[in-house]
């Protein structure tokens, strides 16, 4: 004899939440994709999470440089104050150029992270892996006007 049932929503049972990242490709039977998933998602965060604090740090550089009050001290229109001056404008622009240079690599890393892909794999091969699996399982989604879920198959 062959009953069906039919359990809604989709998703983990005791919490109804659906299975993502790493855990979903465990449970379609893919360790290797699982491991995969792990690897890009920490360079995923370490490129978007570093980049920004590299930026900032590149930014804080170029504010540490702008010294303006270096020779306040010195009598205006002297040549000591016009030697101390120049130093003092020749280090405000060499530290613009090196903050600004550390804060454009620092933001290149931020976007390439925040537009890498953790899955290894597309959405539609994810959808593939999801549906090979539920065959064997013996589960069928179900969609329709009222809502979505899940038909299974079984003997009892």
């Amino acid at each position: 004899m062959t009953r069906t049932v039919t359990v809604s929503p989709v998703g983990r049972p005791s919490t109804r939440t659906p299975i993502e990242g790493a855990d979903f490709y465990e449970a379609v039977d893919r360790p290797d994709l699982a491991a995969s998933y792990r690897t890009r998602n920490a360079v995923h965060l370490a490129l978007g999470l570093g980049g920004l604090v590299v930026a900032m740090g590149g930014d804080a550089y170029v504010l540490s440089g702008m010294n303006f009050g270096a020779c306040h001290d010195l009598p205006l229109l002297t040549p000591a104050y016009q030697a101390c001056a120049a130093r003092a404008d020749d280090e405000r622009a060499s530290k613009a150029a090196i903050g600004l240079g550390i804060a454009a690599v620092g933001s290149v890393a931020f976007f390439v992270g925040a537009f890498l892909d953790p899955h290894p794999v597309d959405a539609p091969t994810r959808r593939r892996l999801a549906d090979e699996h539920n065959r064997k399982l013996g589960v069928t989604p179900l969609v329709g006007p009222g809502g979505g879920g899940v038909q299974i198959d079984g003997r009892f």
